[in-house]
């Protein structure tokens, strides 16, 4: 990211920030990301005051993008969520649902990259008409119902007939109605 964003770090400079704890070599190889998530906040943070931010999540997004590694999708959907491209963030959104195998593993998995991904939604200022929105309702409700939580289910549902039924975009409409049905007939349901 700080060659991409035109700053490369020094070799000494990351030298010492892994002796000190505050970086670590990755794995492959390839490259040193930060040790703690209180660092990549500060980045963030600075990069917000400085009015920096679409732009560093816009380079973060660049870089993860062209990564064959399934384990990469969930951060750059939420990378583009927060670049100001959620409809882009779909594809990889739904690479990393898919990704996550068997069933016991997604009931535990899968709800907390939802509220990862509504949160990106949410500080992305994403209207609530945006077909990306439709993508995440469409999968709450299909997980909850899953759980079992059928009214919690039917509320997301109910949201989305009632979105559909103000939006001027007519896919975003046939898809909202129909994911709503979708929803609504999961395995508890047939």
């Amino acid at each position: 990211l700080c060659e991409a964003a035109g700053a490369p770090p020094t070799d000494r400079l990351v030298r010492r920030l892994v002796a000190r704890g505050l970086a670590r070599w990755q794995d492959r190889g390839d490259g040193w990301s930060f040790a703690h998530g209180l660092l990549r906040e500060s980045v963030e943070l600075r990069a917000r005051a400085a009015g920096r931010l679409r732009d560093h999540h816009e380079r973060c997004a660049a870089l993860l993008g062209g990564s064959p590694r399934p384990d990469v999708a969930r951060r750059l959907a939420l990378h583009l969520i927060r670049a100001g491209r959620p409809e882009e963030a779909m594809r990889p959104l739904l690479a990393a649902l898919a990704e996550i195998q068997p069933p016991a593993e997604a009931r535990r998995l899968v709800a907390p990259l939802l509220q990862e991904v509504e949160a990106g939604l949410r500080s992305a200022g994403v209207p609530d008409t945006a077909r990306a929105w439709c993508h995440l309702d469409l999968h709450k409700a299909r997980s909850l119902n899953d759980e079992g939580k059928l009214e919690e289910a039917s509320a997301i549902c109910d949201r989305m007939e009632e979105v559909a039924g103000r939006s001027e975009d007519p896919l975003l409409r046939g898809a909202a109605l129909e994911a709503a049905k979708i929803a609504r007939s999961g395995p508890d349901r047939t």
